[in-house]
């Protein structure tokens, strides 16, 4: 059976026998219809593969960015700059009277950013721990100070090991420190037998 706008259940009435006690009305289409598995196939299947064109995507794009700016959807308009300024200063911990402006607080230095592809090509783009290549890799800082950018205190590892480093820090700084006495001590051997 199809519905139609318009369409009008038991002949437009209420059914017959039945009080209106605020029961669920079984014939309208409300939260509690159940549909029949076949139903739910059908739906599921028919807009499958259906891509909207570029033209559309655009259309329906500007017309959320629109509503969002009208503040359809929480029933008031958004000033989006009012507002960041407002968790600005509440992250700061001043008035919105006090606010001068947004701070940017930088976790690493430039001189780090420079660093880092000379410390991957260094490593040849492989984990220091357990040798994968085809993770994102990370650079980690030995001594976790991000201030220290010599090139001895960093070191490639992918994102899976970097997140292990993260615990028991005492463990993993004695542990590269250790690795890097053992490097360095079998490139003097290699120099003095070269």
């Amino acid at each position: 059976m199809t519905f139609n706008k318009g369409h009008k259940f038991y002949g437009g009435g209420w059914p017959k026998g039945r009080k209106r006690t605020g029961e669920i009305h079984v014939g309208s289409l409300g939260k509690h219809w159940k549909l029949s598995e076949e139903s739910r196939k059908n739906q599921s299947t028919a807009k499958k593969g259906f891509k909207h064109t570029e033209k559309t995507k655009k259309i329906m794009r500007d017309n959320t960015k629109q509503l969002w700016k009208d503040g359809v959807f929480n029933n008031r308009k958004i000033d989006y700059k009012e507002t960041a300024k407002k968790i600005s200063a509440t992250q700061r911990g001043i008035s919105i009277d006090e606010w001068d402006g947004f701070v940017r607080v930088r976790k690493y230095s430039i001189e780090f950013f420079n660093k880092r592809k000379y410390v991957k090509q260094r490593d040849i783009f492989t984990c220091q721990l357990c040798g994968d290549i085809n993770s994102i890799l990370d650079i980690h800082h030995i001594d976790y100070n991000k201030n220290n950018n010599d090139l001895n205190n960093l070191i490639t590892l992918c994102h899976s090991c970097h997140s292990k480093t993260n615990s028991n820090r005492e463990d993993w700084l004695n542990h590269f420190k250790n690795r890097n006495q053992k490097e360095v001590n079998m490139s003097i051997k290699k120099i003095n037998n070269g």
